[in-house]
């Protein structure tokens, strides 16, 4: 009978073990989710804001400046137009409204002579969708006049009804606009947010990918240089999130004294940039030196991980100049320890360099020049294989 029991008992055993030991997991990352859509909410608080009223106020004033009954299009790109980033909203607020009038205009057109039917509709989208070619327009002047075409023919009963809508749209547009410049989301958030996710994904690769060498694993070193390749996008996120930034405070009487502040985060750009890079190309050694069964020597490897601590510090500064110049003093120190350290290989030459490459990076971050942060670092002696 034991016999019989023994693998009941063992899976029941193990069950238990993993209920003890995955249920704290869950109940962390459920906190951290929790954690992060309530950061999500509180970041979009005045975007929902603004659309909300941006929707209510274009609808009133249609009905009550225009007498429109049903002024459906008026909140519709009010939304559509706040949905967009700051710094193309005006010439993407042009494009809808003539997107709008052009699909008015050939719907209204197409229905006063053919009526509405299943062909009507195939014919008049193209229509559309090919005159704002013809004009130079963009999709989204091409999907709003087709939108508003099939609309105007399929749902308005009489034509002048339709360039109603053209009226409604202008409204909703308006509102958009006054909106945007008078309260905009803040230019400093995202932009402080993208930099410090930037910052949080750069210290996590560096401390994989020591992780991986002293592990040789190889397959786990290409999924750690994947990851590097893909802080690209969060470049490009950081990079329109600053460039939304400064166009807001060039022209909302509410940000305009935060200029300063959203130019010194814009100038973290190219040491963030060449910081990525510099990472990059570490993290291609690595694998390398996986590969070639070379062998990187142990205080390089200890370089690495402090340089993720480091990082992983500054991740923590937010934008504050102050709070990242604390660490000056230890971005320093790595740098004048790599002049010390004793190298036996290609691979921990490299590596060497890229750890001093990064270092400048970061230095020129806290707030110091190119040629600052240079000096900064003791140099090697006589080791003309190595530079920064």
């Amino acid at each position: 009978m034991d016999a019989h029991r023994r693998p009941a008992e063992y899976i029941r055993d193990l069950s238990q073990d993993l209920s003890k030991e995955l249920a704290p997991r869950v109940v962390r990352r459920s906190r951290a989710s929790v954690g992060t859509r309530v950061r999500r909410l509180r970041s979009r608080i005045i975007f929902i804001l603004q659309c909300s009223l941006g929707a209510g106020f274009s609808w009133w004033l249609a009905v009550t400046l225009l007498g429109h009954p049903a002024p459906y299009l008026a909140p519709v790109a009010a939304i559509i137009c706040l949905g967009l980033s700051f710094g193309q909203r005006f010439r993407r607020i042009v494009e809808v409204t003539v997107g709008v009038a052009l699909g008015v205009l050939i719907g209204s057109a197409f229905a006063h002579i053919f009526g509405a039917g299943t062909w009507q509709i195939i014919v008049v989208a193209a229509l559309s969708m090919a005159s704002a070619a013809l004009l130079g327009g963009g999709v989204l002047i091409s999907t709003q006049a087709a939108v508003q075409s099939i609309i105007v023919m399929t749902l308005v009963t009489h034509v002048d009804g339709g360039f109603e809508r053209w009226f409604d749209a202008v409204i909703g547009s308006a509102v958009a606009l006054v909106l945007a410049a008078i309260a905009p989301a803040s230019p400093i958030e995202r932009p402080r947010d993208a930099a410090a996710r930037i910052a949080t994904k750069v210290a996590q690769i560096l401390k994989d990918a020591g992780a991986v060498y002293r592990e040789k694993d190889l397959d786990a070193a290409g999924d750690v240089l994947e990851r590097a390749r893909a802080i690209e996008a969060d470049l490009d996120d950081f990079t329109e999130a600053t460039r939304e930034g400064l166009a807001v405070v060039r022209s909302s009487p509410i940000f305009y004294r935060r200029a300063n502040q959203v130019q010194e985060i814009a100038a973290l750009s190219a040491p963030l940039d060449r910081a990525v890079r510099n990472l990059r190309v570490l993290v291609r050694r690595i694998g390398t030196a996986i590969w070639r069964d070379d062998i990187i020597d142990r205080n390089v490897l200890d370089g690495i991980d402090e340089l993720g601590q480091i990082i992983e510090e500054m991740s923590r500064a937010g934008d504050s100049g102050a709070r990242l110049r604390h660490s000056r003093d230890r971005i320093v120190a790595l740098g004048d320890a790599t002049s010390e350290y004793d190298i036996h290989s290609l691979s921990s030459a490299v590596l060497t360099g890229q750890i001093r490459s990064i270092v400048v990076d970061l230095l020129e971050i806290t707030g110091l020049s190119y040629a600052e942060a240079r000096d900064r670092i003791r140099a090697f002696d006589d080791r003309d294989w190595a530079s920064d």
